[in-house]
């Protein structure tokens, strides 16, 4: 008979949460919190009170370990939109068709939010090729008052160091616009140069080369013999203080092996921390499946096609 009632009881403890005590509290979600579900799960994660008894539980671990994946969901690149894709289709077929009367729907969509590639460089180098390659318009739309904040950043991002990864974008996105051999020399030469600099140049131009025959005559006519893509090499020294797992060479390169003959739909590349903490996550989507890089500590997985697809 107490079995019975117990059953009873969980029974109707569970009706009562699902008809009443879960749409409340989407309600209470809806109206209360302004962010995505997986910032609201960080912010639980980091709540000083569960935190405590996490600790006194012995299970700061796990609180930690999912904080961690909440951390890689809300630092994830935001999936490109319809838009995305037809302003990035825009700038990459500029040069074979040019469209001067359309490029400042294009500057208004970068005032949006909306970006070539995943960091600012790239959208900084089409900025430029754009007015290089229209010197007419050049001073109109710079004189344009909406624009004027968008120039001024484009010059802020071009501040940076010209080891960093996004300078290979930044020159792809000018050869886009305006097919011009020296700006291929300069992405061959870039090629060679130490480091995920050099590593990541050498897929960039591999890949783009494959897909367009134009691209890949401009690299040979600057030489570029197109060196074998070797990402394990590319890891540097473990900094002080950090542990150090390097991916066997030959394992990098299997995965490297299953994108050959696979369309590239996209390669995105975003950075989380700060300062000497800086990790980088590469994302290159083919029609085959997904396959994810986390640099300087080395780690690679592959998701095939017909699997679902999770932030790297």
């Amino acid at each position: 008979m107490l079995i019975r009632l117990i059953k009873l009881a969980g029974f109707l403890l569970f009706k009562l949460t699902m008809w009443f005590g879960i749409p409340i509290g989407k309600l209470l979600y809806k109206l209360t919190w302004k962010g995505t579900p997986a910032e609201f799960a960080l912010a639980l994660f980091e709540d000083p009170d569960i935190t405590e008894v996490a600790t006194n539980a012995g299970m700061l671990h796990v609180l930690e370990l999912y904080k961690q994946k909440c951390l890689a969901i809300v630092n994830a690149p935001k999936p490109p939109t319809e838009e995305d894709r037809m302003w990035a289709e825009f700038i990459t077929h500029y040069g074979e068709n040019p469209q001067p009367d359309i490029v400042p729907e294009y500057f208004r969509y970068l005032i949006r939010g909306g970006t070539t590639g995943t960091t600012v460089l790239p959208t900084a180098g089409a900025l430029v090729a754009l007015c290089r390659k229209h010197r007419d318009l050049h001073s109109e739309w710079q004189k344009t008052p909406e624009f004027l904040a968008l120039f001024k950043k484009a010059l802020e991002w071009q501040t940076t160091e010209a080891s960093r990864r996004g300078w290979n974008d930044f020159f792809m996105a000018q050869w886009f616009i305006l097919r011009d051999d020296a700006i291929a020399a300069t992405i061959a030469r870039r090629a060679h140069l130490p480091g995920m600099t050099g590593a990541t140049c050498r897929w960039m131009a591999n890949s783009v080369a494959q897909q367009m025959p134009a691209f890949r005559e401009a690299l040979e006519r600057a030489g570029y013999d197109f060196p074998p893509i070797d990402l394990a090499a590319a890891v540097p020294p473990p900094r002080t203080g950090t542990q150090h797992y390097p991916m066997n060479q030959d394992a990098a390169n299997e995965f490297l092996g299953t994108l050959a003959g696979a369309r590239i739909l996209s390669a995105e590349m975003n950075e989380t921390g700060e300062g000497n903490e800086i990790e980088e996550h590469i994302a290159i989507k083919t029609d085959a499946g997904q396959f994810c890089l986390s640099a300087p500590e080395l780690s690679m997985h592959w998701k095939a096609a017909e699997q679902k697809e999770e932030p790297c």
